[in-house]
Formats: structure tokens, sequence, C-alpha cells
């Protein structure tokens, strides 16, 4: 409610009329005309405030946008609830209004994608005062109108910030009837205030859903009022909110980066959680950039693995905003990897996600992203209203999509029984795009876990006083889950010894710490969550060598300019071949699939190019800033050679950073693994 401010009577006109007050009603007809003939007397219609009006286009003069501020008013008093509208009037040929955007006092408020411009701004979650409020208009092309503004007056009794104080209960949703599925709705990238959303809203409603799941982003920058607005409070997506289990979006982080829109509609929810519903065990996650714990060692990660490990459920959903893999613009998530491995780990079935403006069905894949029967079948259902994005790229492991309006926009239902899901892609129009069932990967625990053959790499892990490191990397699949792992290790053609376990939660990697000139194994095998052993995977076995510099049979110095022997405490061996001329260079023979160049950093070292088989394949800057060099140094590495002798040829060059004082290039030694 706005109150008009030109004389206090007129205020008080205006709230008399509108307030919840009993008077005998001779008294308010006595005082209502009373009041009327001083509005009369004080305040003729031409009195108000005017429109605020702000006109501009682009320097090309194509076309004119005036927007304007029609309610409230500049100068308005502004109690509880107001209806802000604004209008937008076009001359020359103009592009597509992208929005009309809405600020506070310069923060974001509201953005308006579709005609009439008009929202509820909620003034009693501001404290009261002065506040500015402005529209301006965002064209499809990118240009930006100058805002019309209006000074307002909030009056609501607020003297601080409004504070949510309230709790955050994950819910289990509606009871369904016995025999019956739990009728789950889900989609994201919908609240956006088109007349889409809304269509998507009354299709899911039609199914009566027993629970719904909002897969993020709420449109533009995820303010409260956006939230009120185009989420809803009892109508749009709000009308479900009392069986809604939310995931945030990125979206919903652009307005202050803390997401704190979201946070406060639904009541102090955390970034992610947990909930059970009938057979199922739901989890929400944050898979924000913002957030930024999707990797090993994070708080949410950590947290992800224990929640993973502690259910006994048969069936586990898990939904958060982006996709791992998607054939939509946005692409393939890679920063997800660990994220999706874990779940796969952990014998997740479903994975619901957004952020693509379409929908899409992958294949059941494991934790590599490899098609497997038993493996997790990722939804994109980022098709809430906001717009529709076609496909960028095709995937054969993406089993349906639908990628064009008007089928872009609906809702994906599931009915959730006690071992698997019915599933349906329905359109706004009721038409179903796509459909099917999943079973649970719920196996006898006598099924066995299966662990890929080891294989080994060299890494740019500093080298010890003697000992050389090695990189062991390995991956497994179970129905049920992986538990751990156990890794042993043979030398010369010993017995195999253990040298390590592995937790479910930890990198399936492992750095070794080996004696050159000696022959090594590696095997893993992995015990499931059901606690069955399986088979020992065995990697094919290695030799590691290493030429020191004084290596002359394998290694051949340039003579002019000259290779001269330093020595170095803490180098490999105690000593390097050091050069400083730029046309000096140094060539290498091996046999083997890997090779690694060991070198010192300094202050006064230089570049060098490095030559494989007679092809450039880097250059390197061997400059520290330290004034200590730093020795046994892994400058250059080379994995998965072609089997057979090799040359690996060094070259000093001119050219050296800006901070160097020198040339200097070093060979301490060479590592190759065969």
């Amino acid at each position: 409610m706005s109150l008009r401010h030109s004389t206090s009577w007129m205020q008080v006109g205006r709230y008399m009329s509108v307030s919840s007050y009993r008077w005998h009603i001779p008294a308010v007809v006595g005082l209502l005309i009373t009041i009327q003939m001083v509005t009369i007397i004080l305040h003729p219609s031409n009195s108000r405030a005017s429109t605020a009006c702000a006109t501009g286009g682009p320097t090309s003069g194509a076309y004119r946008a005036t927007i304007c501020l029609t309610d409230p008013l500049a100068g308005d008093i502004l109690v509880g609830e107001e209806t802000v509208t604004a209008s937008v009037t076009l001359s020359g040929s103009a592009p597509a209004i992208r929005s009309v955007v809405y600020t506070l006092d310069q923060r974001p408020l509201l953005a308006d994608f579709e005609a009439p411009y008009t929202f509820d701004l909620p003034s009693a979650r501001w404290i009261d005062g002065s506040h500015t409020l402005r529209a301006k208009v965002q064209f499809a092309n990118g240009f930006v109108t100058p805002a019309a503004s209006a000074g307002l007056t909030f009056r609501n009794g607020v003297t601080t910030p409004p504070t949510n104080t309230n709790t955050f209960t994950p819910t289990s949703g509606l009871t369904p009837a016995p025999g019956q599925p739990l009728v789950v709705a889900a989609v994201g990238d919908g609240a956006s205030g088109r007349a889409t959303s809304r269509a998507v809203t009354d299709r899911i409603s039609s199914w009566s859903p027993h629970l719904f799941l909002y897969l993020g982003d709420v449109y533009d920058t995820g303010t409260l009022t956006e939230f009120r607005n185009w989420y809803g409070v009892n109508d749009l997506f709000g009308q479900f909110r009392a069986i809604t289990n939310p995931a945030v979006g990125n979206h919903e982080y652009y307005s202050d980066r803390q997401a704190t829109g979201y946070i406060d509609y639904w009541d102090n929810v955390p970034h992610f959680y947990s909930v059970d519903a009938g057979k199922w065990h739901m989890i929400s996650l944050d898979t924000t950039t913002d957030f930024g714990q999707t990797a090993p060692g994070t708080g949410q990660y950590t947290w992800l693995a224990a929640d993973l490990a502690a259910s006994d459920a048969a069936c586990t959903l898990v939904f958060m905003h982006h996709p791992r893999f998607s054939l939509g613009d946005h692409g393939d998530n890679p920063s997800l990897q660990d994220l999706w491995a874990l779940l796969a780990e952990h014998g997740v079935d479903v994975v619901l996600t957004g952020h693509d403006h379409n929908y899409q069905r992958w294949v059941p894949l494991d934790g590599a992203g490899v098609p497997l029967e038993a493996g997790m079948t990722q939804f994109i259902v980022g098709t809430g209203g906001m717009n529709v994005y076609p496909f960028s790229r095709s995937d054969v492991r993406a089993a349906a999509g639908v990628d064009t309006a008007p089928d872009g926009f609906g809702a994906l239902r599931l009915g959730l029984g006690d071992t698997g899901a019915d599933y349906q892609y329905l359109t706004i129009d009721g038409v179903v795009r796509d459909s099917g069932h999943l079973d649970c990967s719920t196996h006898s625990s006598s099924t066995p876990p299966v662990v890929t053959a080891p294989v080994h790499t060299l890494t740019f892990t500093r080298l010890g006083v003697t000992n050389v490191p090695v990189k062991v990397t390995w991956s497994a699949t179970d129905p049920v889950g992986i538990n751990s792992y156990e890794v042993q290790l043979s030398t010369n053609g010993g017995p195999f010894k253990t040298i390590a376990t592995r937790t479910a939660s930890q990198p399936t990697s492992l750095s070794l710490q080996l004696a050159p000139g000696r022959r090594y194994q590696v095997r893993v095998r992995a015990t499931n969550r059901d606690g069955v052993v399986g088979a020992w995977a065995t990697g094919s076995p290695f030799d590691l060598a290493t030429h020191q510099e004084t290596d002359t049979t394998n290694i051949t110095y340039s003579t002019s300019p000259t290779w001269t022997t330093r020595a170095i405490d803490g180098s490999y061996g105690g000593a390097v071949r050091s050069a400083v001329d730029h046309t000096a260079s140094v060539t290498v023979r091996f046999t083997g699939t890997h090779v690694a160049w060991v070198a010192t950093t300094c202050s006064d070292c230089g570049k060098a190019e490095i030559w494989i088989d007679g092809a450039k394949v880097a250059v390197r800057d061997l400059y520290s800033a330290s004034t200590t060099p730093t020795t046994r140094v892994p400058v250059y590495v080379a994995n998965n050679l072609l089997p057979g002798p090799h040359t690996m040829e060094i070259r000093v060059l001119s050219s050296r950073h800006t901070n160097s004082t020198g040339n200097r290039v070093d060979l301490d030694a060479v590592i190759i693994l065969r």
C-alpha cells in the first residue's frame, strides 16, 4: 500500500480508508465525508507527483525506448506490499526486450521478462526510511536504457534489517495410497514470471504429486523479491512449498554471491542435506562454483561420503543444479567428476539436474562416464519455463532429448517404487516425450566389485635423494558401492606385499617412492559395502631406470659449447651437468614408454626446448625466484610413448625469464619407465 504525501490529511484519508478499524456506521459516514471534503480542497487530482521516466537509445539512432515508473510515484510512502508497475514505449526498429530490470538502492531487486511489467514489492523487508526505486530496459542485443528513478519512503515500523530465524526441515512428501508409487515432480530453471513458467506449474499441479524437487535457478538474480513473485508464495511453484525439497542454482548467487534470497525464502535451508522418502534416500547438493565444495577434502564432499556410507536405503536419488554431462551450450562439467565418481562408488541410481534449458536423459553410466547397465541415470530437466536451449553437440550416451519449444517446456514425473522408478517427461500440453522404467542397483552381496588394472606413470613430483616417484592409478565399479581398496607391490618378481589401503572417499591413486634398477608390479582389489571382496586386478610389470648425467653411453653432450660438471648438494647423485650458452644441446637415447628430465630450478636458470624423436614437444622455463637452487625437479615428463627406442634432445635457448640473471640449464638425471 502506498500513501501519497502531498499533505498529512491525504495520508490519513488513504490509510483510514483501507485499514481494519471499526466504528459505528454514522460516525464512519461522517468521518469519510469530512475527509473527502478536505481531500477535495487540499488534493485536486492534478496535485499527484509526476511519473518518473527515462528515455534512451543506441548511438545509431535506430530506436528509442522510454521507461516510466507508473506506480508507485516519486515521493510515495509505502506500507506493506506495494504493486510496482512500469511501462515501456518504443519507437523505431527496436530489438526484442529481454527484461525490465528493477533495483532498490542500486541493489538487484527483480527482473521482469514479460509485459505487463508489474510485481509486488514487500516493503516491510527493508528498514523504514528513504529508498530509491529504479527501472531500466535491457534489450536482447545488450543495450540498456537509462533508469527511471523514484524516491520512496518505507513506513512499516521496521528499524533493523529483518532476519528470518526459521529452520528448514526437508520433507518426505505426502504418503501415497497403499500399493501406489510415490509421485515425484522435478524441474528447474523455471521461476521467471513468464507465461510458460505458469504453464509448467499448471501441468505439475494436474498430477497431484506427493513430492516436488526444484532443481535450481530463480531469475534473474535470485533475490527474495524474485522468489516471492516468480517462484511464488502460494501460487506458481510456491503452491508446492509444503512438499518441496529445493537445490540451489547458480542464478541464486548472482545478487550477492551468498544466495541470500534462496536461503531466506527456504527458511535457512543448508547448502546440502538428505531425507528419506518411501524406500528412497534423497540428497540435495550445491554444485555451484560460488560454494565450491565438490572436490575431495571439502565440507560437502566429506559429508556426502559419510551420508552415502550411512544410508541403507534400497534406492538413492541425488538432485543438484549442474549436470556432469550435457549436450547443451553449458556442456559437460569436469569439475564435478570427483563428485560423480563418489556417487557411482556408492551405487546412486538417479541424478536429477537442470542448468541447460532442455530435457535430456542419459544411459546409465559408471563413475568414469562409461555406459554400465547398473550405473547412474542422469536426467537434465531445465525445462521449467524460462526459455529453451538447442543442443550444441551429440553423444551416443544420450538416450533421449528435447531441445525445441514448446515441447522443451515441461517437467519430469517419477513414480518411485520400492525397487525402481517409472519416469515420464511431459510437456506443458501433456504430451509424453520420453518414458520408461529403471531398476535400483540393488544386487546380491555375492556380486564382487570389479577393479580396472592399475596403470603407472611418471609425475612432476620432486625426486627423493635416491628414490623416484611413480604414480599408480586405478578405478572400480560395484552395484552397491565400494567400501575400500587394498594395494600390493611386487619387487623383482618377489611376493606381493600390501603397501596401502584406501577408503572409497580417498583418491583411487597412490604415489610410490621406488628405487631405480628394479622391476615392479602393482595389483589392487576392492571390497564393496556388503563386504564382498573382488578379484585382484594386476597391472603390467615395469622397469624403473635412471640415466645419470655421467652416463656417456646413453647421453651425448654438445662439445662446443661444452657442458661442465657442477657439484650441487641435494642433486640426484651429487652433481649435474650445466650449460650456459644458447647453442648448447644434449641428446638422451632411451627405450621405454615414459621419460622424465630431472633438472635444477634457480635464479640464474634459463629456458630450454625439448624434442622427442625429432619433434619439438615443449619449452621449459627453469627460472626460480628463490636464492637457493631447487634440485631433483622433474621439469619435463612424457607418458604413454610408443614402446621401443626414442631420443630426447634438450636445447638451451637464448631467451630467459625477465628476472633471471643467466641462461643456465642443468641435466641432473633422466628417468625411464619401460
